[in-house]
């Protein structure tokens, strides 16, 4: 009966998030996790959720791992884990489209609408030039922006070797969630 009451209490205590969200693309981050460790590069060890979240939380990935110069760049955080996982690929066209998956997925930013800051560095393959992330949908051209991000991960997906309707479906699942409303704890669809 305790139990049931703690487990009551809790539930009523814990802030609504929607958390589920953040979650919706672990499979693209599960995949390009161990490609980015093997990959020998400087971001071997930073995890690759750092490179979706906010500037504060990729700050701190950067410097517990020592990144300098251009590799410090937080607006770049995400396109070298990109890069490094690529390497990590070797070649193989599934581990590419992951990483290209990832490429373009949103990152987060501290307010409902803002855009994330965007890599203005040419990336080091080839499969990832002219990607960009997708954009918090609620902000300004947001919404062209994530149709353009589809379409460039479907061109890679065919320029690999896939299938129409695989290039499709590898550029649906990197897809950004629906605009968050007016919520004035400017937390909106994330958790960072």
């Amino acid at each position: 009966m305790l139990l049931i009451y703690a487990a009551a209490v809790f539930a009523t205590s814990v802030h609504k998030r929607e958390v589920p969200q953040e979650h919706s693309h672990d499979l693209i981050l599960d995949q390009v996790r161990p490609l980015i460790q093997k990959s020998g590069t400087a971001f071997a060890k930073i995890d690759p959720v750092f490179g979706t979240l906010a500037n504060a939380a990729a700050t701190t990935a950067i410097n517990s791992n020592g990144l300098k110069g251009d590799d410090a760049d937080v607006a770049c955080l995400q396109q070298n884990l990109a890069d490094a996982c690529i390497t990590g690929a070797a070649g193989n066209k599934n581990g590419i489209i992951a990483c290209v998956q990832f490429r373009a997925l949103e990152r987060n930013t501290a307010k409902i609408g803002q855009a994330s800051d965007t890599c203005t560095k040419q990336p080091k393959s080839k499969e990832l030039a002219g990607l960009k992330q997708h954009q918090d949908p609620a902000g300004n051209g947001a919404a062209q922006n994530n149709k353009d991000v589809e379409i460039q991960v479907a061109k890679v997906a065919k320029s690999l070797g896939f299938s129409d309707q695989e290039a499709v479906n590898f550029a649906q699942r990197t897809s950004t969630f629906q605009a968050a409303g007016n919520d004035p704890s400017g937390r909106g669809n994330t958790c960072d």
